[in-house]
């Protein structure tokens, strides 16, 4: 190939790139992982629907998460080649993709290199099933996850693609199928307490491990105490806890002797 021909082609390639413009930009794949964090040993150790070892097949199907004016798309298949996609209000977003595997019940998404990221990333994951229907839960979500499963039960787990990566399902579960570091989180029955006198690290109250709380449990105040007021657990004993007050509504402070609780709304789908 003489030098002119390579000259003429180097400038064709710039000339189509920049008619192209975005478009050709967004097919460009990007060394983006599709969930947050890679600290496996940190997360739960996942199952496979029916309660054994979690395969690949398992995790098979289209997965959602919806926020804002976007959404992003992550579709498993069986051998677990991945392809993620994600779009905002201003038009296409991100593209990679790669291979999952299992390993000790955590999900590894390793990301294939691509030419403009040549040193592949990855992230790590854990799952939870119910029905056909499945979540793919990172260290950002797990907790989110549990406190949802108490307050909105099914209605959470139907529409959860709002929050995290959600496989829709055609069969609703009759039991949560879910690491066992989570499995204590979901309450079998709903938690009432009341408000001790606050100090300089929170606000004490009358319930504890004994009733299924649990630190970094959110709970809220009763509907007869007017303004919602949000705590979550900080301290712990068997009998009692401490919380700490989170809501920003400083207007709306707790007083002494106000009930508080948390709803039990999954408490049928747990063992």
């Amino acid at each position: 190939m003489t030098r002119a021909k390579v000259v003429f082609g180097l400038l064709l390639c710039l000339i189509v790139g920049i008619a192209a413009g975005p478009q050709l930009i967004a097919l460009i794949p990007a060394d983006v992982a599709p969930l947050h964090g890679m600290r496996p040993d940190e997360l739960p150790s996942g199952r496979g629907p029916s309660g054994g070892p979690l395969r690949t097949a398992d995790l098979e199907g289209e997965y959602f998460l919806r926020f804002g004016p976007g959404g992003a798309s992550l579709d498993i298949e069986e051998d677990g080649d991945w392809s993620y996609s994600a779009a905002g209000c201003i038009g296409n977003g991100v593209r990679s993709r790669g291979v999952m595997s299992p390993e000790n019940g955590r999900l590894i998404f390793h990301v294939k290199s691509s030419f403009l990221s040549p040193r592949g990333k990855a992230c790590a994951g854990t799952v939870v099933f119910w029905g056909d229907w499945a979540y793919l839960l990172d260290e950002r979500t797990i907790s989110m996850f549990c406190q949802c499963a108490n307050w909105s039960g099914a209605d959470c787990l139907r529409d959860g693609e709002q929050l995290w990566f959600t496989r829709k399902g055609t069969r609703d579960g009759t039991s949560l199928v879910m690491p066992a570091e989570l499995d204590r989180l979901v309450l079998r029955r709903p938690v009432h307490g009341v408000l001790g006198k606050g100090v300089a690290t929170g606000w004490p109250a009358n319930f504890g491990a004994a009733d299924g709380a649990y630190i970094g449990l959110r709970v809220i105040s009763e509907p007869s105490e007017g303004d919602l007021r949000y705590f979550d657990v900080v301290t712990l004993q068997e009998h009692s806890c401490g919380l700490r007050f989170t809501d920003g509504d400083k207007q709306s402070v707790p007083v002494e002797g106000m009930k508080v609780w948390c709803d039990a709304k999954s408490a049928a789908f747990v063992k």
